[in-house]
């Protein structure tokens, strides 16, 4: 039996929703540039709403009138299944509107939209107790996931009950070879967001298997699997073509859980590719023409242009394998590998901007650098400026020291690495500037802390990350910074604290879990105006979350359970606000107050689970 994509983006189909719903549903104009609101993100006119009519048909004429612009418009329900709180977020490629359809669906003031820099609106909603949110979205949904609770959560667009997968039009691709002692390369195609997943069948992706950006915005996985094993993946949008590149095993591919034709994704003779990406097989990579510039061993890179490298570099003994000392410059690791001596203060990839010039445009993809004294290291020295740096899916692993290093940088951007078994710490931003963002990264088994902000530029975000097992902590500010965010991260095992910030204004930590940390949870020391609102804090060593000398910060909406010494500790602090927290099931009081503490607002927090 054939599957059918679910593909349910058609205006009427909202009509019938709304009136099987009953209620009101929101129409809205066009977009208009915004921040953080509790209603859209953000019309530029006033939402024109109506009241759905028993006949679908005469809703779909009233919508069609209100409406200001020809997009398809869903209606996404998010319903708690049982008792307790189902927390989420998830993220939309265009337009969203919180929407009431009776007292049971809709969303409230709990629910915060908020656009990103990149365009997108990240939603993050709290409903429970078999209540529902409701949403009006116009454009693509790209991701949703529970951030806490108790409660499991039901998906409804547009009256069709979904999973996860299939909200966010995910494929799950899997590549099984069939032969004993034999092998197959390939190399995948897609459009969207791809992430290597372990099937039932225990089919799973891993290191070997790599995934590139390309110019055009898909994505290709360039691939290994052998002896009766098999790699598997999962992408949030389409698989477009499958080749075998190598190798002598059969194989099977299969598509959602269905075995198909590797020729009806594409799949070629497999005929080894050529020297270069262009049809005459030289240098020209790409439809444009662009020249793209192979190296295949340490260098200094001196000249603007894009480079790929070709080969692996194996027991390197330079100060620098490669530097890079001018702008404007794009470095395709291909997959490939720089490996040093593990020689103390040698450096794999080097971007260092000179004396008194503007530097603003470096990007770093696709690389696996180890054994180095510094993995990566981006340093803007005495440079005007060194800014829109980019470390886009690169590995950077047992280095001596730090696996990747930013110091003097603004609006920079370290995005999908893996970053473990350094000596000391995983990620350090030092002496930044402003703006500068850590995501979708995995840091975990370094010596030191995970991911450190020390005396960093205002507004550096640190959100969607895993941070797990490292050896003195998970994140850590400190020295001043203002304004970090640190949201939606997961923070476990860590020795130390899961998250510590130390002299530090305006701080926000929001909707992380931190569990099973070897200290606190969540520690604050000499912070001001701050906030710690949406987390769950689970099973850590000493408190859930710690205050010390610290000055009119927000401690609200927590949950805070099993921790072994008191839930929330204040302790020498003043005007601080501790309310609407969930304490329960840690050590004795659950919530402590020391005696040199004064004027803290200590309010209508629950202490049973």
């Amino acid at each position: 039996m054939q599957q059918t994509r679910l593909t349910p983006r058609v205006l009427v189909v909202i009509i019938v929703a709304s009136a099987v719903f009953g209620g009101t549903v929101a129409a809205v104009g066009p977009f208009a540039t915004a921040g953080t609101t509790d209603g859209a993100a953000e019309p530029s006119t006033a939402p024109a709403t109506f009241t759905a009519p028993a006949d679908a048909q005469a809703a779909g004429q009233q919508l069609a009138q209100t409406t200001q612009r020809p997009r398809s418009i869903d209606f996404l329900r998010v319903r708690s299944i049982g008792d307790g709180e189902y927390a989420y977020r998830f993220r939309v490629r265009g337009y969203v509107q919180k929407t009431r359809v009776n007292d049971g669906i809709k969303s409230e003031s709990n629910d915060v939209l908020r656009r990103n820099d990149d365009g997108t609106v990240t939603v993050t909603g709290t409903t429970g107790n078999g209540l529902s949110d409701a949403y009006v979205v116009v454009g693509e949904i790209v991701s949703f996931r529970k951030i806490r609770g108790h409660a499991d959560g039901e998906l409804t667009l547009n009256g069709l009950e979904l999973t996860r997968d299939e909200l966010l039009n995910t494929e799950t691709v899997e590549v099984v070879s069939r032969d004993e002692g034999e092998e197959v390369r390939y190399e995948i195609r897609v459009r969207g967001p791809v992430e290597r997943v372990e099937t039932e069948e225990a089919v799973a992706g891993d290191d070997d298997d790599r995934i590139v950006r390309n110019d055009d915005g898909t994505r290709t996985i360039r691939g290994v699997t052998g002896d009766q094993t098999g790699d598997a993946f999962r992408v949030r949008g389409e698989v477009l073509s499958f080749e075998r590149t190598g190798g002598d095993s059969r194989l099977t591919l299969r598509l959602n859980g269905l075995e198909v034709d590797p020729e009806t994704l594409g799949a070629g003779p497999g005929e080894p590719p050529d020297d270069g990406d262009g049809d005459n097989g030289d240098d020209d990579d790409g439809d444009d023409g662009d020249v793209v510039t192979r190296i295949d061993d340490c260098t200094v890179i001196d000249e603007p242009g894009s480079y790929v490298l070709t080969g692996n570099v194996r027991n390197a003994d330079e100060d620098a394998c490669i530097e890079v000392t001018v702008d404007g410059v794009t470095i395709d690791g291909d997959g490939h590998g720089i490996d040093g001596v593990d020689s103390d203060g040698s450096v794999g990839i080097a971007i260092v901007a000179p004396e008194d010039e503007r530097f603003e445009s470096v990007t770093v993809t696709d690389v696996v650098v180890t054994d180095w004294g510094t993995g990566i290291d981006v340093d803007g020295g005495e440079a005007t400026t060194l800014r829109d740096v980019t470390l886009r899916d690169v590995v950077s692993r047992s280095n001596v020291d730090t696996g990747i290093h930013l110091v003097d940088a603004a609006e920079s951007r370290v995005d999908g690495a893996r970053v473990r078994d350094n000596g000391l710490t995983g990620i350090l931003l030092e002496d930044s500037g402003l703006g500068n963002v850590v995501t979708g990264s995995t840091v975990g088994d370094n010596g030191a802390y995970g991911i450190v902000v020390f005396d960093g530029g205002r507004g550096t975000e640190v959100r969607d990350n895993t941070v797990r097992r490292n050896g003195r902590g998970g994140i850590a500010t400190s020295n001043g910074e203002t304004g970090t965010e640190i949201s939606g991260n997961v923070v476990t095992l860590n020795d130390g604290n899961g998250i510590s910030l130390s002299d530090s204004d305006a701080p926000e930590v929001r909707g992380n879990r931190i569990t099973g940390n070897d200290a606190s949870g969540v520690s604050l020391a000499d912070v001001r105006e701050g906030s710690v609102a949406e987390n769950r804090v689970a099973g850590n060593g000493v408190y859930g979350i710690s205050l010390r000398f610290v000055r009119t910060t927000n401690v609200s909406e927590n949950v805070v359970r099993g921790n072994s010494d008191s839930g929330i500790s204040v302790e020498r602090s003043r005007e601080n606000t501790v309310t609407r927290n969930v304490v329960c099931e840690n050590g004795e009081p659950q919530i402590s107050v020391g005696a040199e503490s004064s004027d803290n607002e200590i309010a209508d927090n629950r202490l049973t689970c």
